[in-house]
């Protein structure tokens, strides 16, 4: 059994391709169908089903289209600093999760993993303060670019 799925432009309809998976392939295969067919880079697309982003890359297909003959394709090209700050805040984000989850898993233990958790929110809050004023800086220092078209390189020592 082989699934036929076609794949759209989200913000046009336009068709981009057309392909036959197997329902046991995994959206991160698909991705990669979809790079081959159309040159898209895997990881700047934005596959979405019924107005809904797949992000789950180890699910299989046929659970993750359910039923669906055909995905949107948005494309998003992103910067390196605009990466760089994702992965910052995503690491600020958890670790703040991960602090919420264990204070409610201590609510009933009493006082005691109160005070415990306000040293570790004191250590949170400094790291993620200065994971921000990293990431502000990193916006605010002035971007090299080559001049020319030349690779931006230090220079040699003749």
């Amino acid at each position: 059994m082989t699934i036929s799925l076609q794949v759209a432009n989200a913000f046009t309809g336009d068709s981009l391709c057309e392909l036959d998976l197997a329902p046991d392939e995994t959206v991160l295969q698909l991705r990669e169908k979809i790079q081959a067919a159309t040159g898209i880079q895997w990881n700047f697309q934005r596959i979405l089903v019924g107005g809904r982003e797949l992000q789950t890359r180890d699910q299989t297909v046929l659970k993750a289209l359910d039923g669906a003959a055909k995905v949107e394709l948005v494309v998003r090209r992103y910067d390196r600093q605009e990466m760089q700050a994702a992965w910052l805040i995503e690491g600020v984000w958890r670790r703040r999760r991960a602090l919420w989850d264990r204070r409610a898993a201590a609510g009933a233990a009493g006082a005691q993993a109160e005070d415990d958790d306000a040293g570790d929110a004191q250590e949170d809050d400094a790291g993620a303060r200065a994971q921000l004023a990293a990431l502000i800086a990193l916006w605010r220092a002035p971007r090299r670019r080559p001049q020319g078209g030349a690779p931006d390189r230090p220079p040699q020592d003749d």
